[in-house]
C-alpha cells in the first residue's frame, strides 16, 4: 500500500525581499540597525524608531521590543512596508500616522498593488453672515480637510452722505489671522437714507472681518459720522470671531458695529497604510493605523447696536467650519508562517463640528437677520486587515 503524501509550501526565496538592509534589533536594552544609515533610512528618539514611507525596507532579521515604537516622522507618503526573509518579532507597538494635518496626495506601487494615501475627510464650510436687506454674504468653504472661515456681519444705519467703508476680508491660508475692518469719519447732512457695510468672506482656517462701525452725531452745523474698525474674524484655528460693539460717545443717534467671523477648525492628520511581508512573522504587539480628530469651528461674534434713540443693524457672524477627521490606514500580513496574538486599530478620526452662529442686534425698524452656523467636518473613514499565505501548496 502506497504511503500517503506529505503537503505543505515551496516559498520562493524573493518572495520576502533580499535582505539588503540586514538585520534590525531594536529593544530597550540593545539596539542595532543592520546596514541602515542615519538619518537617510531612519532615525531614533529614546525607544521610538522612525522609518521612511514609500520605500522597501528589506531585512534578514527584524525584531521590536515590548515598550518599543515603531512610527514615523514624514509628512507624506502613502505606505510603510517592511520585507523579512527570516523571523520578524514584533512585541511593541506601531503607529503609523503621517506627521501632517489636512489632505495628503500620495501613492506608491510594490507588487503591482497601488497604495494610495488614506487622506482626511472634507471640512465643513463657514457660516455666512448678513446684510440688513437679509442677504446671505459669502463665505469660504472647507479645504484640504480644513474647515471654512464664517463670513463676518454687515451693518446699516439710517443716514445719508458718502458710502460707508467695507469691512477687510479674513486674511487667507491655513492658521491666519482673520483682519479687522477699516475706520471712516465723514460729515453727512440730512437722514433720509440708508447706509450699510458688508462684512467679508472667511477663508480657509480664519474667519471673515466685519462691517466697519458706523455711526451717526451732532457736529456743528452738519452730522458726524464715524466708523471705527469693524470686530476681525477669528484668528488661528476654531478661535471665535470677535465681537462688535457701538459707543455714540454721547453724541449723535445712531451706532452699529458688525463681528467678525469664526475661524475654521484644523483637519486631523491621515493614517498610513502598514504592510508587513516576512517568512515567519510573530505578533504579540500592537498596531495602530487610525488618523486623528479634526477640531471644532469657532463661533461667530455678536453684534451690537448702541442703545439710546438707536436705529441700526449689526448682524453678528458666521460660525468656523468643523475639521475634517482623519482616515486610517489598512493593515496587510502576508507570510509563510504566522503567529497573531496582538491587537490592531484602524479608526477614523472624529470630525469637528462647526461653530455656532452670533446672534444680530437690530433696531428702529431694521430687521434682526440671522447669521448661519458653520457646517460640521466629515468624520474619517475606518482601515481595514489583510492577511495571506504566502507560497505554493505541494505534495511530496
Amino acid at each position: 500500500m502506497a504511503k500517503p503524501k506529505k503537503k505543505g509550501f515551496l516559498v520562493s526565496s524573493t518572495q520576502f525581499g533580499n535582505g539588503s538592509d540586514g538585520e534590525l534589533y531594536f529593544t530597550t536594552g540593545t539596539k542595532t540597525y543592520g546596514n541602515m544609515t542615519s538619518p537617510t533610512d531612519y532615525s531614533v528618539s529614546g525607544n521610538t524608531l522612525y522609518l521612511k514611507t514609500n520605500r522597501l525596507y528589506q531585512f534578514t532579521k527584524m525584531t521590536l521590543g515590548s515598550g518599543c515604537i515603531l512610527s514615523t516622522q514624514d509628512t507624506s507618503g502613502a505606505v510603510m512596508i517592511i520585507l523579512c526573509k527570516g523571523t520578524s518579532q514584533i512585541d511593541g507597538g506601531v503607529t503609523s500616522q503621517l506627521n501632517y494635518y489636512g489632505q495628503i496626495t500620495s501613492s506608491y506601487t510594490y507588487k503591482s498593488t497601488t497604495f494610495n494615501c488614506p487622506s482626511v475627510g472634507e471640512g465643513g464650510g463657514g457660516g455666512r453672515g448678513r446684510d440688513y436687506i437679509g442677504n446671505y454674504i459669502n463665505t469660504g468653504g472647507g479645504s484640504s480637510g480644513f474647515g471654512g472661515g464664517g463670513s463676518g456681519g454687515g451693518v446699516a444705519v439710517r443716514w445719508s452722505g458718502p458710502a460707508s467703508q467695507n469691512g477687510s476680508a479674513g486674511a487667507s491660508g491655513s492658521n491666519s489671522i482673520g483682519a479687522s475692518a477699516a475706520g471712516i469719519n465723514v460729515y453727512v447732512g440730512d437722514e433720509s437714507a440708508t447706509r450699510q457695510s458688508a462684512g467679508n468672506a472667511g477663508n480657509t482656517g480664519s474667519g471673515g472681518g466685519a462691517g466697519a462701525s458706523i455711526a451717526k452725531g451732532q457736529s456743528g452745523g452738519g452730522y458726524f459720522a464715524s466708523a471705527t474698525g469693524g470686530s476681525g474674524g477669528g484668528g488661528s484655528y476654531g478661535t471665535n470671531g470677535g465681537g462688535g460693539w457701538a459707543d455714540k460717545n454721547g453724541v449723535g443717534y445712531y451706532a452699529a458695529g458688525g463681528a467678525g467671523g469664526g475661524a475654521g477648525g484644523q483637519a486631523g492628520k491621515s493614517g498610513l497604510h502598514i504592510y508587513f511581508r516576512c517568512k515567519r512573522l510573530n505578533f504579540t504587539g500592537t498596531i495602530n493605523t487610525s488618523g486623528s480628530a479634526g477640531t471644532n469651528g469657532g463661533s461667530g461674534g455678536l453684534g451690537d447696536v448702541d442703545a439710546y434713540n438707536s436705529e441700526g443693524f449689526a448682524s453678528g457672524g458666521g460660525g468656523g467650519g468643523g475639521g475634517g477627521g482623519g482616515n486610517a490606514g489598512n493593515i496587510y500580513f502576508y507570510y509563510s508562517n504566522l503567529t497573531d496574538s496582538g491587537s490592531k486599530t484602524m479608526n477614523g478620526g472624529s470630525a469637528g463640528n462647526g461653530g455656532s452662529a452670533g446672534t444680530t442686534a437690530a433696531a428702529g425698524g431694521f430687521t434682526a437677520h440671522a447669521p448661519t452656523a458653520g457646517g460640521n467636518g466629515t468624520v474619517g473613514s475606518s482601515g481595514s486587515y489583510t492577511y495571506k499565505k504566502i507560497g505554493v501548496p505541494i505534495s511530496f
